[in-house]
């Protein structure tokens, strides 16, 4: 963690575009599914209900990771990437899901795996450009 003096500012235009987003796609979620749910569930609020738990489930990861000294990635990045890589051939070796292999059941829980290796793809790249930035240039 980041102590109290080093602690980085927060950018509050980063906050506001996080939540105007989160909240777009609340209202879409709930005008794809509404009638849906309403007819199926007998209630038009379900799935907005499932997006807002996780909407709020990812703010508070972000507001955590946000004080977390990103430098610290670096040390980690190899075994990240080869559990995301590693999470990608066990998606393929899984049951299909709708003629697809693209999840991984885990009892009540489903995981995507390509959501993670699009994260780790860009602290990746992020890492791969760092530890060259002297050939950047030429």
């Amino acid at each position: 963690m980041i102590s109290d003096r080093r602690r980085p500012r927060l950018d509050y235009a980063m906050l506001v575009l996080t939540l105007a987003l989160l909240c777009l796609g609340l209202i879409m979620v709930y005008s794809a599914s509404a009638i849906w749910a309403d007819q199926k569930l007998a209630d038009p609020f379900y799935f907005i209900k499932r997006q807002a738990l996780w909407g709020v489930l990812g703010v508070w990861a972000m507001a955590f990771l946000s004080r977390f000294d990103y430098n610290r990635f670096k040390e980690w990045i190899w075994p990240i990437f080869a559990g995301t890589v590693g999470g990608l051939i066990l998606a393929l070796s899984c049951d299909p899901v709708a003629n697809t292999n693209r999840w991984i059941r885990l009892g009540p829980l489903s995981l995507q795996p390509s959501e993670f290796a699009k994260i780790v793809a860009s602290i990746f790249l992020a890492y791969y450009l760092d530890r060259r930035a002297s050939k950047l240039e030429s």
